[in-house]
């Protein structure tokens, strides 16, 4: 998605835990900036992200971590008219302050898929090589090994186990 937005010419803040993660986003991803939220509190990450995007705050915010408090910082760390997008589906639910959302007219929206003109997009931008996929290849006997370091938020980009014989 960082990649995606980049291509797109948007100036991309990654939200995400520790030095590894955040040269990757920033280096590899080609985010302009990152916020640590290893060892923060809910008000010094939303804090992190407006300081990020010019004081304001973000003009979106992609919620991917699938837990309840990632969407209500993703709601609080928008400028006024600024869109969340929810796409992790936690368990439960968040409050929301309805007076800031309406005051500062902010918008909430799930989704689930993108339209063919999306994939289309998608696609077109992959092919003029704006977007690197990051991916590890592993074996099946390592799957307990891929758990512990998804767990444990050690994985970047994607992880493949291969279930056959090396070639």
């Amino acid at each position: 998605g960082c990649q995606y937005a980049a291509a797109m010419g948007l100036k991309v803040c990654a939200v995400d835990f520790g030095e590894d993660k955040r040269e990757y986003a920033l280096n590899t991803l080609g985010c302009q900036a990152f916020v640590d939220v290893k060892g923060k509190s809910a008000e010094q990450i939303v804090a992190g992200v407006k300081e990020a995007c010019d004081g304001v705050g973000a003009h979106g915010s992609v919620i991917l971590a699938p837990r309840p408090e990632s969407y209500q910082q993703g709601v609080d760390m928008l400028r006024p008219m600024g869109f969340a997008v929810g796409i992790a589906l936690p368990p439960g639910s968040f409050p929301v302050d309805i007076f800031t959302m309406i005051l500062h007219r902010k918008t909430i929206r799930g989704s689930i898929v993108g339209t063919r003109k999306d994939l289309n997009d998608c696609l077109t931008i992959a092919g003029s090589g704006k977007v690197k996929c990051t991916v590890a290849e592993r074996k099946l006997e390592e799957i307990n090994e891929v758990l512990h370091e998804m767990e444990q938020g050690k994985i970047k980009g994607r992880c493949v186990l291969r279930i056959a014989a090396d070639p």
